[in-house]
């Protein structure tokens, strides 16, 4: 009976057969042969590297370095996990919400966050957003070495000793001048200032400035170590003086720049915004500014509240306020505008209305009677009317009569001024009545003393005289009557432009004695013309006695109108 302590028999090996101890050492050959063929290889790339680095010598120490490298296994990089990532990010959620622990911060995040791993069961979106944000953080934190205080004062006059040498060779190179200042950048700074300058830099700076170099440069040091910049940095309200520079500066960057994509020079670009020229400044460059809050255009000294012109400046900095450049349609409008060919919408201006106008058509025997059947108060109205007509109409011209000069009658002088009628005769015996049409001259005047704004005042040789007023209506109802019983027959072809009244030192009778352009004699008057009748008592040579006024027709002679400005009330012919 065996016990505990007896080992068991050791296991007998199957003894191999020929064949198979045959296979096996072919095995083991071919082995060492891959094995033999690959140093071979490997010793030729361990060649190969010694002799491109340069490390031929010694050559047996050289080779173990490089198969040493060569098999030494990668060294351990430093990869971003997800753990790394979430402390990370709380540390910085921490730092900004201000409960940053200091110096032992990161170890109780650290302590915290392995002790609840809540981070673990994030989704892999957030997983990635979290590495991928741990990645980026130190890709933009670069590497500064760092001075020792002790070395920051040897490291300064190092560097002066170099550049103050290079400065000196190139002011005796090139004669230039120069002068510099190495200064502190806090009252803590461990170093002293330094300054370089040659002769003649230190004599202009004491002639211009009444300082030297080194007092100039201390004084600039005390500047920036006493804090003033932030302190007026963060106490400054800007004034309107302030906001008023910057918009213009804004704006005028603005327009250069648009001009400068438009291909212009740098020398062509504009000098200034010409706010009172707007119109003419976007013709001429092809540009517009859109978003402009104030109505219109016009320079920020204008503006007055400061409130105003900070609006406008935050719109010129954020965009909505802006210049564009105008296509060519729009461009080429602005240039037609500005050269006047097409003008611009204005703001409409309060039109005249009270300007009356009273057509000049004389109306047949049918309606004048009428219009003596209408009441005297439409009579009076219409006697005193003004027919205004724009010294800018055409004038009445005698078209029809070669052998006459192309002249016009219109009135230049309102003393002188007098009706003129145009008569259309047809060759037809039925042919219709003839009218007249007056022309009078516009007076642009007001109201004298008396109110009274129109006045005719009939002379004994029968010249117009105008005082005050516009109006011709009187003569024109007058004369209309004589004009019509001129006797056709006397005339050869159309007529037109009957002449003018006859002036100072012609009786009445004139009238009739104007020559017609297309008769070779004056002719006489005929006995039974209207005109006769309407002064019964008119004569050609002036014999007859004074006739009463009142026999005249009122109809066609405004009696009241001449009674009203002071005439006599007899009438001579």
């Amino acid at each position: 009976m065996s016990t505990s302590s007896e080992r068991p028999a050791p296991r007998k090996k199957a003894k191999l057969t020929r064949e198979q101890k045959a296979a096996r050492q072919e095995r083991s050959h071919s082995l060492w042969s891959d094995i033999e063929a690959a140093r071979r290889q490997y010793h030729e790339t361990l060649n190969i590297l010694a002799e491109k680095h340069d490390r031929l010598t010694p050559p047996a120490r050289s080779k173990e370095y490089i198969s040493a490298q060569l098999f030494a296994p990668p060294a351990p990089s430093r990869r971003d996990t997800l753990f790394n990532a979430v402390v990370h990010s709380e540390a910085a959620k921490r730092r900004e919400q201000g409960t940053f622990q200091g110096r032992d911060a990161l170890p109780n995040l650290t302590r915290e966050l392995r002790d609840n791993p809540w981070w673990e069961s994030l989704p892999v979106e957030e997983q990635n957003r979290l590495i991928n944000g741990l990645e980026e953080s130190r890709k933009e934190k670069r590497e500064v070495k760092k001075v020792v205080p002790r070395d920051i004062g040897r490291d300064i006059q190092a560097t002066m000793d170099l550049v103050d040498t290079l400065l000196t060779g190139l002011q005796m190179r090139t004669g230039c001048e120069v002068f510099y200042a190495v200064l502190r950048g806090g009252v803590m700074d461990p170093f002293r200032p330094r300054f370089y300058y040659t002769p003649r830099a230190q004599e202009s700076m004491v002639t211009v400035t009444k300082q030297s170099v080194e007092e100039l440069g201390m004084k600039v040091e005390a500047y920036i170590t006493s804090g003033v910049p932030g302190l007026i940095k963060e106490t400054r309200v800007k004034s309107s003086s302030a906001y008023k520079k910057l918009v213009r500066s804004a704006v005028l960057d603005g327009l250069r720049d648009m001009v400068r994509k438009r291909g212009y020079d740098e020398s062509a670009l504009p000098a200034q915004m010409e706010y009172e020229r707007y119109d003419e400044l976007c013709a001429t460059w092809g540009v517009e500014l859109v978003g402009w809050p104030e109505d219109p255009i016009r320079n920020p000294k204008h503006i007055p509240t400061i409130g105003r012109l900070k609006h406008v400046y935050e719109l010129l900095q954020g965009g909505q306020c802006h210049w564009k450049l105008l296509d060519d349609a729009t461009w080429d409008e602005r240039k037609n505008a500005m050269r006047g060919k097409i003008r611009l919408r204005q703001p409409r201006q309060e039109q005249i209305t009270n300007r009356k106008r009273k057509s000049s058509e004389l109306v047949d025997s049918t309606d004048e009677e009428n219009e003596s059947e209408g009441d005297g108060e439409s009579e009076q109205d219409e006697d005193n009317q003004a027919d205004v007509v724009r010294r800018d109409s055409p004038p009445v011209r005698l078209d029809n009569h070669d052998d006459m000069d192309d002249n016009t009658l219109a009135p230049t002088d309102l003393n002188n001024a007098t009706p003129a009628a145009v008569m259309d005769h047809s060759h037809d015996e039925n042919r219709p009545p003839l009218t007249m049409q007056s022309q009078t001259v516009e007076d642009n005047h007001g109201e004298d003393d008396e109110g009274s704004i129109d006045r005719h005042v009939l002379g004994d040789r029968g010249q117009v005289v105008t005082s005050v007023g516009q109006t011709y209506s009187a003569l024109q109802d007058l004369f209309s009557g004589a004009i019509q019983g001129i006797d056709d027959q006397q005339m050869t072809g159309s007529y037109e432009g009957f002449g003018a009244l006859p002036g100072p030192g012609h009786d009445l009778g004139d009238l009739h004695n104007v020559p017609c352009p297309s008769s070779s004699s004056t002719q006489a008057p005929a006995p039974a013309d209207p005109f006769f009748q309407l002064f019964p008592g008119a004569s050609l040579d002036g014999s007859a006695d004074a006739q009463d006024a009142s026999s005249l027709d009122p109809a066609l002679f405004p009696f009241d109108l001449m009674m009203d400005f002071g005439m006599p009330s007899t009438f001579s012919s």
